[in-house]
């Protein structure tokens, strides 16, 4: 029999962001969906963040909230397998997501021309195609071998990944090191050097503000003479200047953006992370309860804050949302 616990504090949590999570992330997909100006290359990646997040709120929290809610597992064998395939392969898209952000800022940032010329929505949606067929070639196994050999009754014993086993357990730290841990840290530790490019950037674009045709060279000199031979080389400039402070404005907030996320992720998703290593090389006893429950709040934060980033770092976006609120 599977005894009632009750709606503590980490199930009402669960529900409340599951609801919050589905909103925000569904009213944002449909905010770009539904305008041409912001079905960009870049806006795919975020569009592929999104859904993500949803299939993670739709799929995996009933599960974990019935998790909670009842001292044992309730449910049948194959929702036990739908809910750890949730946990190992599920969860995975988010952090991925993620990291195809930061990939894409590394491309733009260190090979800029290459980037201008090759990257294209296509080429955004093979990337996020390409990383979900990767997640599920490295992650799944785990979950079949699993589910196939080695997992107890989920009524006797829970609805948990048997780590007693050898090859599962050093499957599961693979996947946790290599599919986990791995991109996190790469995140964190690439964003100082786009952070150094950013800068460089900005003062390549500072250089171009205050260029004048007798500073280009004697050939950029007679060029402009002979295309504007009585006018005044004061507008051109002008105009070339408020083209590039505009243009540098642009390309500011998809940085501006990995910046917030970036941070958000570091603080949501390390703790979680450090704990479940930590369980597959040592077994954490009920002292350590407190802390998974502090770090699993941690991760359901993650998902809502997503969309509020997007909305605070991308212009077009907050362009939008005032129009549709405004009924404009």
């Amino acid at each position: 029999m599977c005894l009632l616990i009750g709606w503590t504090f980490s199930a009402i949590m669960r529900t409340t962001m599951c609801i919050v999570q589905i909103i925000l992330n569904l009213a944002m997909s449909t905010m770009i969906f539904s305008r041409k100006s912001l079905r960009t290359s870049f806006t795919v990646y975020v569009v592929f963040l999104l859904s993500s997040n949803l299939l993670v709120a739709i799929m995996q929290y009933p599960l974990e909230i019935q998790r909670i809610l009842y001292r044992k597992w309730s449910l049948s064998e194959a929702s036990c397998t739908l809910y750890l395939y949730n946990i190992w392969v599920l969860l995975a898209l988010p952090i991925h997501s993620h990291l195809l952000l930061t990939i894409n800022r590394l491309w733009a940032l260190t090979f800029p021309l290459s980037y201008k010329n090759h990257h294209s929505k296509r080429v955004a949606g093979i990337l996020c195609g390409v990383t979900l067929l990767y997640i599920h070639v490295f992650f799944l196994p785990l979950v079949i071998i699993d589910r196939g050999f080695y997992r107890a009754s989920s009524r006797t014993y829970g609805c948990t990944t048997n780590y007693a086993m050898p090859m599962v357990n050093k499957y599961a730290i693979a996947v946790q090191m290599v599919g986990c841990n791995i991109p996190l840290l790469f995140i964190v530790v690439v964003f100082p050097y786009l952070a150094v490019m950013e800068r460089q950037r900005k003062r390549t674009v500072g250089l171009a503000q205050t260029a004048t045709p007798y500073n280009l060279g004697i050939m950029g000199f007679f060029a402009n003479a002979i295309a504007q031979p009585n006018h005044s080389h004061s507008s051109p400039n002008k105009a070339r200047a408020a083209t590039v402070r505009r243009n540098n404005r642009l390309s500011n907030r998809p940085f501006a953006l990995l910046t917030l996320l970036t941070i958000s992720i570091t603080i949501c998703w390390t703790p979680i992370f450090t704990y479940w290593t930590t369980v597959l090389f040592v077994p954490l006893g009920s002292d350590y309860s407190g802390f998974r429950n502090f770090a699993s709040a941690l991760v359901t934060l993650q998902p809502a804050l997503d969309p509020i980033l997007f909305g605070l770092s991308l212009r077009n976006v907050r362009k939008v949302f005032v129009q549709q609120i405004t009924c404009r």
